[in-house]
């Protein structure tokens, strides 16, 4: 998936270029070409699901590259670091 600047004046940018940038150079923010539509399961099973499974759903349209254990053990250490 590529991601747009919402100022429209940078070219689309890879998910590593939009990570290791931060922001386009235009100023904008970086946004999805489009967003995908979630299935209704997910939503059924939603109340039984774990944060990181969640989060995993919803992030992998836009990680496509990564692979799902991986961006599943991102997901994890995310959400379950220590202060």
């Amino acid at each position: 998936m590529k991601f747009y600047s919402t100022q429209g004046k940078s070219s689309l940018a890879s998910l590593q270029e939009a990570v290791i940038q931060s922001m386009p150079p235009d100023g904008g923010l970086y946004m999805p070409e489009r967003i995908p539509k979630l299935s209704a399961a997910f939503f059924k099973d939603l109340a039984r699901t774990s944060c990181i499974d969640i989060a995993l759903e919803v992030a992998i349209p836009f990680c496509g590259k990564i692979p799902r254990a991986v961006l599943h053990r991102i997901i994890n250490d995310t959400l379950n670091f220590s202060i």
